[in-house]
């Protein structure tokens, strides 16, 4: 079993050998592909159907942990016979005692001997240890955005230990990060949103083309019949466009909110969304997605980026 697929079972809810062999093989690979697609793996980790079956089967075969326990305590007859005031003797060999004679001895109430609570002690904290808000707010604090890679801290805490902490770009006295930086969630169909963008983008600039240049036909050209061919190109490249708009805007989606990225509903837009005027929330998003490879949603504001890593 690899390490990505012993994560994935944790976080799917399973604690031990023993819950594995009461889980069923398909109720149990849709939870774990689940876990994998909220943290942005994919098919990293993901065992197949077949192997996973094979690994509830074995866990099936192997002892569990009350199993264990009995036979551990069939293997220390001699220590149960001595009269220890704390030690632990099951009813069956209990009674087994009491019928020859043997037994524990009474403990009396009043405890072990030297067990009381422990004392309270007042210990100095160094001050110089803790961060003000004037020094965060003064930018003299270096904030790194946390990792949402499965193993992320260890790594990064093993890089630190070796070339130091890691330092990105800010902007201004306020300490925040540059837009050259990635950072949010990573979504889980990147390619796919990226090529969203770019129609989005060219579907929009050809549309308002379209619309001057027929403006500029209806007034300034005497024949407009002239120019039927150079309509009909044009007329036929917003239809493959729309057509490809029309794919993105309901496949791609947030993965927090769930609304469509290259559609602007008729609502309340996040603060933090920009508007372009003529080209509306959706080219600003796509803009700054093939600019700095992450965007904001419009809606929720959550920052999304295409694949993991910050620069």
């Amino acid at each position: 079993m690899t390490p990505e697929a012993a994560r994935l079972l944790e976080a799917a809810g399973v604690r031990g050998v023993t819950q594995l062999s009461r889980e069923k093989c398909e109720p149990l690979l849709k939870r774990m592909a689940l876990v994998a697609w909220q943290r942005g793996l994919g098919q990293v980790g993901l065992p197949e159907k077949e192997i996973l079956a094979g690994w509830i089967r074995e866990a099936a075969g192997l002892p569990s942990e009350g199993d264990e326990m009995d036979r551990q305590v069939e293997e220390m007859p001699e220590a149960i016979t001595e009269d220890g005031p704390g030690l632990w003797v099951p009813p069956g060999q209990r009674a087994a005692l009491g019928a020859t004679g043997g037994g524990r001895k009474e403990v009396e109430s009043g405890g072990r001997e030297g067990q009381g609570n422990p004392r309270q002690t007042w210990r100095t904290v160094d001050p110089q240890r803790f961060a003000t808000i004037e020094d965060y707010n003064a930018g003299r604090i270096p904030i790194k955005p946390l990792s949402r890679e499965p193993g992320g801290a260890e790594e990064d805490g093993d890089e630190e230990e070796e070339s130091g902490p890691e330092r990105y770009r800010v902007e201004g006295p306020s300490g925040e990060l540059s837009r050259w930086v990635r950072r949010g969630v990573v979504h889980p169909r990147g390619m796919h949103t990226w090529l969203g963008a770019v129609v989005s983008v060219v579907f929009r600039v050809a549309l308002l083309a379209g619309i001057v240049a027929t403006v500029w036909l209806m007034i300034t050209v005497e024949t407009p019949g002239d120019y039927a061919m150079e309509v009909g190109i044009g007329a036929g490249v917003l239809v493959v466009l729309g057509v490809l708009q029309i794919h993105y805007a309901m496949r791609a989606r947030c993965r927090i909110c769930s609304c469509p990225l290259y559609f602007s509903k008729n609502c309340l837009k996040n603060r933090k969304a920009h508007l372009i005027p003529g080209f509306g929330y959706v080219v600003s998003a796509a803009l700054h997605l093939l600019t700095f490879g992450w965007f904001r949603c419009m809606y929720c504001g959550t920052a999304v980026r295409l694949r993991p890593g910050h620069r």
